[in-house]
């Protein structure tokens, strides 16, 4: 069950969370996107998207295009945006033709979808929320072809939290409490309350045994320290500021109440998708991008590197924060986890969300690119 109400301020927060996954809207909206160059917008050779990668085809082999291609981002600011980040820092696009700019988004949902829909971006991070499902079935076409945000082991950045006072008193230790209760998320049917939603379905909750309060991430804490919200699905860093400001416990993290669900999309305009060698070398940088991020934070391997990065380019700016906070999981390899997909898919429909007679929709999801971009790259070690 949703219920609204107005925004609890909270004064002076200057880390703000990241707006992953949700129909967010930054303060100042920027204006949308300028038409794509024609280099961007030229599709492949008729087929080019059925074409398998070469036997022993390499990086090194692919070489850079010539002229350049241009590629619009469109982006959230988000932690879970690491592997574009990096990759545009470290060269990783420009080494193989490609002049990336990455745009912070700040629209809604169902402008992000229609821009890459329409190829005003070439590519963008888009979410498992209703808007994308629509436009699918009006006929909108873009392609949803690599991970950019799951909830792997270690790495469960979206968390739920009960208030402090709730939980000291013992009326709040675990999931089953939370019936009755009011539990904030950033925006109705994103990933924060499908998350919550569905783990409270799974230890024999009715929809409206609890009611779920849109409230933006950061507003999050001083709500849970005033008493108006008893619980929050928050995007990190909010859960954890939460809890150094006395304001909350964490009840448990999204790793352990969806294992490996896929949060974080990335999507390609049809155009763009089928300018198959642009396309390509896209995945190639992004998933090596994605890769040092990794070497990062599960290794240690140039941390400090990384880190800046990420400070210089989303919304969590300092960097004690990438030590105490659990970070997004992105997948070495990629790989999307259609299954969870579904399962939102479903949710959403049992809802209301969705028309009873859509049918989730199997080819816009299509992992050909980041599965040739993996046999390019090889097995992550």
């Amino acid at each position: 069950m949703i219920r609204r109400r107005a925004r609890a301020l909270v004064p002076g927060l200057l880390l703000l969370a990241s707006c992953l996954l949700v129909d967010c809207r930054a303060s100042a909206p920027a204006a949308p996107p300028a038409p794509p160059s024609p280099a961007a917008s030229a599709p492949a050779a008729s087929g080019a998207t059925t074409v398998p990668v070469a036997a022993g085809r390499t990086a090194s082999s692919l070489g850079p295009l010539t002229p350049p291609v241009d590629v619009r981002i469109g982006l959230q600011s988000s932690i879970s945006d690491a592997g574009v980040y990096v990759a545009i820092a470290k060269g990783y696009f420009r080494e193989l033709g490609l002049n990336a700019t990455a745009e912070t988004f700040a629209g809604g949902a169902a402008d992000y979808v229609q821009f890459i829909a329409t190829n005003q971006l070439q590519v963008g991070g888009p979410s498992s929320v209703p808007a994308l499902y629509n436009a699918a079935d009006r006929g909108a076409t873009l392609h949803i072809v690599a991970d950019k945000g799951k909830l792997r082991t270690g790495f469960g950045f979206v968390r739920l939290s009960v208030r402090k006072e709730l939980h000291d008193n013992g009326a709040v230790t675990g999931l089953p409490e939370l019936k009755g209760r009011t539990i904030a998320v950033a925006a109705p049917y994103g990933a924060a309350h499908s998350l919550g939603a569905l783990a409270l379905r799974r230890i024999g909750f009715a929809d409206d045994d609890a009611s779920f309060l849109p409230l933006p991430n950061p507003d999050h804490i001083a709500a849970l320290a005033n008493g108006s919200i008893d619980a929050a699905v928050s995007v990190e860093p909010i859960p954890t500021l939460a809890v150094q400001q006395g304001a909350a416990v964490v009840l448990a993290d999204g790793d352990a109440l969806r294992p490996d669900a896929q949060v974080g999309l990335l999507a390609m305009s049809d155009e763009f998708f089928r300018n198959r060698e642009a396309a390509l070398r896209f995945m190639v940088a992004y998933l090596r991008g994605v890769r040092d991020y990794n070497d990062a934070f599960v290794k240690g391997i140039d941390k400090a590197q990384v880190v800046g990065i990420l400070v210089e380019n989303t919304a969590v700016k300092d960097p004690v924060a990438y030590e105490q906070t659990k970070l997004a999981g992105l997948d070495p390899a990629g790989s999307l986890n259609v299954a969870t997909l579904r399962e939102d898919f479903d949710w959403l429909k049992s809802i209301g969300q969705l028309a009873p007679g859509l049918q989730f929709p199997e080819p816009m999801f299509d992992q050909t690119l980041v599965r040739e971009a993996g046999q390019i790259l090889g097995p992550y070690q």
